[in-house]
């Protein structure tokens, strides 16, 4: 049986999290990270996305970060209601836009960092990163360089993991142990590598 739906938005379900994906918040005035059309297509302007942080709060949904989502499945296996937020790449758009609009509406968030990113133009410095941690947002490791992991050997795959998590960690001073992957299939080498970093293992 399919979830159910909400009257006003058949496309959101009442029953289960929502995970919500983004990557920069286009600002008036400010350039992109990058302008290539396979990156530009993933830009939300920040006016829309302040509409539906406002549309998810006035419809009664409750927010969580992807440690809290994973960790509150409720007794009948369901979520209700509840949506996470993240957002990819390390943007410096996470810390000027995205973190106000959702602090003002009391929200939670998970902002996945590309650490190899941090510093660059357009993304977060390891100072806006500390903060962003410090306004009580969670912050997760996206890998070094964005690489494709099923493409890597042994030794990319520790680079790209648990070296970039450990980076993370002494940048931002605080970062969860979550770990997300640049890619949705993911060979099995990939998840025996991905797995003790996210469990803070260092075997």
């Amino acid at each position: 049986m399919s979830p159910e739906r909400t009257t006003t938005n058949p496309a959101m379900p009442t029953n289960g999290v929502v995970f919500l994906m983004y990557h920069e918040l286009e600002i008036p005035g400010r350039p992109l990270c990058q302008t290539e059309a396979g990156y530009s297509r993933y830009v939300v302007q920040e006016a829309n996305f302040r509409s539906q942080v406002k549309w998810l709060q006035e419809a009664g949904w409750r927010s969580l970060s992807v440690s809290e989502a994973l960790a509150s499945e409720q007794p009948n296996g369901s979520k209700s209601n509840a949506v996470a937020v993240t957002f990819d790449d390390g943007c410096e758009s996470d810390l000027l836009s995205a973190a106000p609009i959702l602090s003002g509406a009391s929200y939670h968030a998970t902002f996945y960092v590309t650490v190899g990113y941090l510093g660059r133009r357009g993304y977060l410095t390891p100072p806006q990163l500390r903060e962003l941690g410090a306004l009580g947002f969670e912050i997760g490791c996206h890998s070094m360089t964005h690489a494709y992991l099923t493409d890597l050997d042994e030794r990319g795959l520790q680079r790209e993991i648990r070296e970039a998590k450990a980076e993370l960690e002494a940048e931002a001073a605080q970062a969860r142990k979550v770990v997300q992957a640049s890619v949705s299939d993911l060979a099995n080498q990939v998840v025996r590598a991905v797995l003790p970093a996210a469990a803070g293992g260092s075997r």
